[in-house]
């Protein structure tokens, strides 16, 4: 009978690959389970860095990053941006789902260019008058 691998030496071997960190990251953010996404943190800081390198990379304290990355923890942004940028990774923003625009925004923009469109004038009508003041 075969011996199987325990699932978290499997996981942490699979995580050695980039592509497959980044989608296991994108999988417990699209969750919303905050805690979740740290301990997915954990993981990929265990396989790619270390929490000492991780440390080291972030001039973040070890002790630091361990309760950032725990239960009771609730990291910044910018310390997110951080670990994420020394693990190799970045935060990016993605439309969820495309609006459909209501009355009341397809009347802001056309009040917005309107204004552009005054403001375009003016900028030409005080070009032509310096040129004129000039001839």
């Amino acid at each position: 009978m075969n011996a199987t691998k325990p699932f978290e030496e499997t996981k942490l071997k699979a995580l050695a690959d980039e592509k497959f960190a980044k989608a296991y990251l994108e999988e417990s953010l699209r969750e919303g389970d905050m805690d979740a996404f740290k301990i997915a943190l954990q993981d990929v800081a265990k396989v790619r860095l270390g929490m000492s390198g991780l440390a080291k990379e972030t001039e973040l304290g070890r002790e630091t990053l361990y309760t950032t990355l725990s239960e009771k923890g609730n990291p910044r942004l910018d310390t997110l941006n951080k670990i994420l940028s020394a693990l190799g990774f970045k935060l990016a923003v993605h439309i969820d789902k495309p609006k459909k625009p209501t009355q009341k925004t397809t009347e802001k923009a056309g009040k917005k260019a309107t204004r552009t469109s005054k403001v375009a004038d003016s900028v030409r009508q005080k070009k032509k008058t310096g040129r004129k003041k000039a001839a």
